[in-house]
């Protein structure tokens, strides 16, 4: 099979899943269990963002469907004294010590300080929330508020939707993109205008229909916006930057230069982002690409802050020693490391994170061309620099620069003074009030929306990056929607059905290239959803589960967690018959 139609029978299948979710979420609101209705959605949602792609990036039916609970909560207008400072409320589901989104609110409320109260509201937080974050919302006069994280959807969606009308001139979402609660509170028409920030422009997400404006981070997020999720009105607003950051003298020991063996006189190449991105696919495999680099560039060290030793343990054993993955460090630690290129990784870039460097006076190679944007980097500050075609001149461009530091120096100057120009504080502040001119004055309530498929290049690079992490087979597909659904505590007896009703044994066994028949990856597939099953203490549907994978494939018994889960279910069984037994009969 080739890998057109491979590409299309991946995203068919998670359309069929995805519908399967929906409707399931549809049936449970006309029979009036709305909660029910919004898990299942938020299900859908969870598995259309995380893994079970279908070729755009919103659904009409999935928004219609959150829309049509959001009518069921009140929406009474605030009546209240006036505020005597324009209040903005930022609703995350979860903050993070290390993640770009939590810092892009940290430095909005910083930023947008003088004569505004900032608050925020978190949905589902379970970890500690960032002490710079608290700060920020309390420097500016706000709180920070708890949701109960596991609490009820609907109950989540009528409190922001109260918070909202009664405290807030401005709403700002920061949500994650399955994270069905505000689609549901901003249905409706009334009450403050929402903007929807898009940290995550590549993902599938809801709200698309329910925001007034989405505050897109760069030009290739923008687009999709407008065509794959079929926004009302689309604005860039840059991630903003922190110029005065500093790092702490704590970092030293593991980042300094002399601590890591790098000579003072040696040419430093940094890279950073998440260890994920830099997965091998499509031809695009950044560690042998840093030993290209290095094999051509003596006394030339490549750093590479977020992916540890372990994972690039060949790579780094052949480099003798020049090519170093010190895993994660603490923000701002690269500054101790003076980089004098910033190598952009691949297949998936970080934005923030090659702005963060950059914006000190050092030149950036730019991700080839072969990773389309939005995975990598585009930014007006990038405009006027090249960016490489292929690998080779990747690696040529880097070459380059290793052997002339005056060019360093000039594109380094040259960059930094670009970044400044869209990121710093007063051009942010500029662009978003620019951005709050063209907001209307009250929130729109939602609008049938119809997205497109996103463009050919970007949605067979996508389907490839899935296929990377696992996630490209049907059968991984049917796993990570069930696994969603017992998230939810819903009834899962509806899986047995959508396998044969979607006649997903035919589709599985289309992909002879897998060397696996249907019923040995359906096997599979119910394996994991029975163990996630038991890990929820649902004993009776774990057995079932493991049960039905035990008659499909036999070599499921091989999983020692299986074999215990249907133990342990006999054993259960037996001691309550047993007690059942003994019960007093009454008298006959």
């Amino acid at each position: 099979m080739d890998e057109d139609a491979r590409s299309r029978l991946y995203i068919e299948l998670n359309r069929q899943l995805l519908t399967f979710a929906i409707n399931a979420g549809e049936r449970a609101a006309s029979r009036g269990a709305a909660e029910t209705a919004a898990r299942w959605f938020s299900v859908a949602a969870g598995f259309a963002s995380s893994g079970g792609f279908t070729g755009v990036l919103a659904d009409k039916h999935l928004e219609f469907g959150l829309a049509h609970l959001g009518s069921s909560i009140p929406n009474r207008p605030h009546d209240g004294p006036a505020r005597p400072r324009f209040a903005v409320l930022h609703v995350l589901s979860e903050a993070y010590a290390i993640g770009g989104h939590t810092r892009l609110c940290q430095l909005w409320i910083e930023f947008d300080q003088p004569n505004r109260t900032h608050t925020i509201l978190l949905l589902r937080q379970k970890g500690a929330v960032p002490s710079e974050l608290i700060d920020a919302v309390r420097r500016s006069g706000g709180v920070v508020i708890y949701a109960e994280a596991d609490g009820a959807l609907l109950t989540k969606a009528a409190y922001l939707r109260k918070l909202a009308l009664e405290s807030a001139d401005l709403v700002v979402l920061h949500v994650h993109p399955d994270d069905v609660v505000p689609a549901v509170a901003f249905a409706e028409q009334g009450g403050p205008p929402v903007i929807l920030v898009n940290h995550a422009d590549h993902l599938f997400w809801v709200g698309a229909a329910s925001c007034d404006i989405t505050a897109e981070i760069r030009e290739s997020g923008r687009q999709l916006s407008l065509m794959s999720r079929a926004v009302r009105r689309a604005e860039i607003l840059p991630v903003p930057l922190e110029l005065s950051m500093q790092p702490k003298r704590s970092m030293v020991a593991s980042v300094d230069r002399v601590q890591l063996g790098i000579p003072n006189d040696a040419v430093v190449l940094l890279t950073m982002g998440s260890p994920h991105k830099y997965i091998p696919c499509a031809g695009l495999n950044f560690p042998e690409v840093a030993l290209s680099i290095l094999e051509r560039c003596p006394n030339t060290f490549v750093v590479a802050i977020g992916p540890d030793r372990e994972g690039w343990r060949s790579e780094t054993e052949k480099s003798g020693g020049r090519l170093l993955a010190l895993g994660v460090q603490p923000q701002g630690s690269f500054m101790f490391l003076r980089p004098d290129v910033y190598l952009e990784g691949f297949p998936i870039g970080s934005l923030t994170a090659l702005l963060e460097v950059c914006v000190c006076g050092t030149p950036c190679v730019r991700a080839p061309k072969s990773a389309p944007a939005p995975f990598t980097s585009d930014d007006p500050s990038l405009e006027e620099f090249d960016q490489p075609d292929d690998v080779a001149a990747y690696v040529r461009s880097a070459c380059a620069y290793v052997r002339d530091p005056a060019k360093r120096s000039a594109d380094g100057g040259r960059l930094s003074a670009r970044i400044r120009e869209f990121h710093e504080c007063s051009a942010w502040v500029r662009r978003l009030r620019a951005i709050e001119d063209v907001i209307p004055s009250v929130h729109q309530g939602a609008s049938e929306l119809y997205p497109q498929p996103m463009p050919s290049l970007q949605r067979k690079f996508w389907v490839r990056w899935q296929e990377t992490l696992g996630n490209g087979s049907p059968a991984k597909a049917l796993e990570a929607l069930m696994v969603e659904s017992v998230r939810f505590n819903l009834d899962v007896s509806e899986f047995f059905r959508v396998v044969a009703e979607q006649n997903l044994c035919k589709m599985i066994a289309v992909t002879k290239e897998m060397k696996h028949s249907s019923q040995t990856l359906l096997a599979q597939s119910y394996a994991a959803m029975a163990i996630a099953l038991y890990n929820k203490r649902r004993m009776n549907d774990a057995a079932r589960f493991a049960w039905r994978a035990v008659t499909m494939d036999s070599a499921v018994l091989g999983r020692a967690s299986i074999v215990r889960l249907l133990l342990k279910w006999i054993v259960w069984s037996v001691i309550a018959m047993l007690r059942g037994s003994q019960r007093p009969r009454g008298n006959r």
